[in-house]
């Protein structure tokens, strides 16, 4: 049985259209706790990446424009800093899905153009 949950979540990640709408909601939940009202990321692609039975990675582009100055000191988006209306250079996120309680659930997120996470 945990065969074919993990062969149906690796289906729901693998079609970008069919995770769509978890993997963004789980972006604007970052969105959120990240800036506020203070800016909006905007996702140019998702796609799914390397993963196992229990571990799915996402890969993201995307970029940030601030509504309103923006200087951020943690979390993935550590060290970016925009004047209102600036928006920021494309971004490469990667985002740790794990199965954990009978579902998929966003456990990480990754800088991948961030050298301190290579």
């Amino acid at each position: 049985m945990r065969f074919v949950s993990v062969l149906c979540a690796a289906a729901l990640l693998a079609g970008c259209t069919s995770a769509e709408p978890q993997v963004l909601a789980d972006i604007r939940s970052l969105e959120q706790s990240e800036f506020g009202r203070r800016a909006a990321i905007q996702v140019l692609s998702a796609g799914p990446g390397e993963g196992d039975s229990d571990n799915v990675y996402y890969h993201l582009e995307l970029f940030v424009t601030a509504k309103e100055d923006v200087a951020v000191s943690r979390g993935p988006f550590k060290g970016l800093t925009l004047r209102r209306g600036e928006k920021s250079p494309v971004i490469r996120l990667e985002v740790l899905y794990q199965w954990r309680d009978g579902a998929w659930r966003r456990s990480a997120d990754y800088r991948q153009d961030d050298p301190a996470n290579w």
